[in-house]
């Protein structure tokens, strides 16, 4: 008994001890805690909109009472152990964000690894069309910049989705513009996602517009009667039908196989010489666009 009164006494007296240099030095009690260090943040990249989870690693998160990302508290977060803490990310900017973690006045240090960075989603507006056949097209971007140079637009990761799927390249073309190029694609249509270094934006549909491809013979006399074969681009090119010179109904007949057909056509009379548009309709019922591809002649002989 004696022994154990013995030893509160004198763990009492080490406190008081403590204290009163931690007193006379000026040092709080709260500044003689260890202070929180934060290690990883993962994921380190999200969206601006804010609401991902990340999980956060380092040491002395026991006593932790604050999480914040930049100047703004996180939505909510929980200490998992001494060493892990998960919390909900606020609404942020775009671009590098501190995280920091706080037990009382003692807070983590800042450094690259307590980084995060925040990505805005980027949209795509209007009402897309592009060739079945492939080719550039030019798509304006919504819910943030694309940067004020190409050297900026490049530091922004940003590339586009077909379909989920395949990725294409993107070239800056101004602050809201950039443009892709679409491959040959045989569908009425497709989904266009523009991912902004790994945070998608929401999916916009692009029309995949029916072309003439080819044209084996390119003019004739105004009296017609040549054949000429005719290549198409589009969901279901054998189904094409409805082919015309200069609006000219033309009798045509399909060859080949039902992925890549021909269609070898009569090129009608015409009234006058001069340039007509070769144009078909689609399996879907969709008229076909103009492409230089489609470019036909007549001539006085």
């Amino acid at each position: 008994m004696g022994d154990t009164v013995n030893n509160l006494l004198r763990g009492a007296a080490a406190v008081t001890a403590t204290m009163a240099l931690l007193a006379v030095t000026g040092v709080s009690a709260s500044a003689a805690v260890a202070a929180p260090a934060v290690s990883t943040v993962t994921p380190n990249k999200i969206s601006t909109v804010g609401g991902a989870t990340v999980t956060i690693t380092g040491t002395n998160f026991t006593g932790v009472d604050s999480v914040s990302f930049g100047n703004t508290d996180a939505t909510s977060f929980s200490i998992v152990s001494a060493t892990k803490i998960t919390a909900v990310a606020p609404v942020g900017t775009n671009g590098l964000t501190p995280i920091s973690v706080a037990s009382g006045s003692a807070e983590s240090a800042a450094s690259p690894r307590s980084r995060i960075t925040y990505r805005s989603p980027l949209g795509v507006s209007g009402n897309l069309t592009a060739k079945a056949s492939g080719g550039p097209l030019v798509l304006t971007v919504t819910g943030g910049t694309l940067g004020a140079t190409a050297k900026e637009f490049s530091a922004e990761l940003v590339s586009v989705l077909l379909d989920n799927k395949t990725k294409l390249s993107a070239t800056w073309v101004d602050a809201s513009r950039l443009k892709i190029n679409v491959p040959t694609t045989a569908a009425e249509s497709a989904q266009l996602t523009v991912v902004h270094d790994t945070i998608t934006g929401a999916p916009a549909t692009v029309t995949l517009a029916p072309v003439v491809t080819n044209l084996t013979v390119k003019s004739s006399p105004l009296a017609g009667g040549i054949t000429t074969m005719v290549k198409v681009s589009g969901a279901n090119p054998s189904g094409a039908t409805g082919f015309t010179f200069g609006g000219e109904d033309a009798d045509c007949v399909r060859q080949g196989s039902t992925t890549n057909p021909q269609f070898f056509c009569v090129v009608p009379p015409a009234a006058e010489p001069g340039p007509v548009v070769v144009a078909f309709t689609s399996a879907a019922g969709t008229p076909s666009r103009f492409t230089p591809a489609a470019a036909f002649a007549y001539t006085q002989n």
